[in-house]
């Protein structure tokens, strides 16, 4: 009878503790995955508090004083019961409204009956549903390189536009710019977009301008004929690909 309670007792902690693995960037249960492995997944790491939970600890990429903008990312595999995750702040205080993306869909809001925020902001509770699919769940919408390559291809077919690679990040990622000027003695404007990460409204604000400024229409050509204009697009592509707050 011992032998067979021993038995049973081994076999219960290896099941348990198999189907229970964490190694900070990946956390795997026996009901869902939380990885941070893709484009912009960010600095934080995880920890299993159960199957059904996981805390994620949203963290800065420097330990030294950094202007707060908790970014945070990740991507939950398909599961088939309820999942809490659990944003767990640190020092910090929550600050982006979540947003979640389905595989071959847009970007959009979570349930706002889905989230409960504790502690002043510091910790941030997600409940998600049975999904048949992995989904991304992050602070602002993952506008990364491929995005920004994307409107790259548009904008070197522009007659206003000549590009120019004009230097490497520390991670030799190219820094693209791009220049338009009729008369050299005409007023130069500089655009830097992207310099601090998580700032996403910014570039959907800067390709709105330059959509609009390379347009082929009367107040386009009477801009460009009064100012020279230098933009570049994504100053800082070291810290939108390893999803930064605020450094390269």
């Amino acid at each position: 009878m011992r032998t067979f309670l021993f038995f049973s007792f081994f076999f219960l902690c290896n099941y348990t503790f198999a189907s229970i693995k964490q190694d900070s960037q990946k956390c795997v249960t026996e009901l869902v995955t939380i990885d941070f492995n893709f484009s912009g997944g960010g600095n934080s790491l995880c920890e299993v508090i159960s199957s059904d939970h996981i805390k994620i600890l949203v963290r800065p990429e420097s330990k030294d004083s950094i202007n707060p903008s908790p970014w945070y990312a990740f991507r939950k595999s398909k599961h088939i019961k309820k999942i809490l995750l659990e944003l767990d702040y640190g020092e910090y205080e929550h600050r982006y409204y979540p947003k979640i993306k389905k595989i071959n869909s847009g970007w959009e809001r979570v349930n706002k009956n889905d989230i409960l925020i504790k502690n002043d902001g510091k910790n941030v509770f997600i409940n998600f549903y049975p999904s048949e699919e992995e989904q991304y769940i992050s602070s602002q919408e993952l506008i990364t390189e491929d995005w920004y390559e994307n409107w790259y291809e548009i904008l070197k077919k522009s007659k206003f536009l000549k590009s120019k690679i004009i230097g490497y990040s520390v991670q030799n990622r190219p820094i693209k710019a791009f220049f338009s000027y009729e008369n050299i003695n005409n007023p130069f404007i500089l655009i830097l977009g992207r310099q601090h990460p998580p700032e996403v409204s910014s570039a959907f604000a800067l390709q709105g301008f330059i959509n609009q400024l390379i347009g082929n229409i009367n107040l386009s050509k009477d801009f460009l004929s009064k100012y020279n204009i230098i933009f570049v697009p994504l100053m800082n592509p070291d810290g939108v690909e390893n999803g930064f707050w605020r450094y390269n």
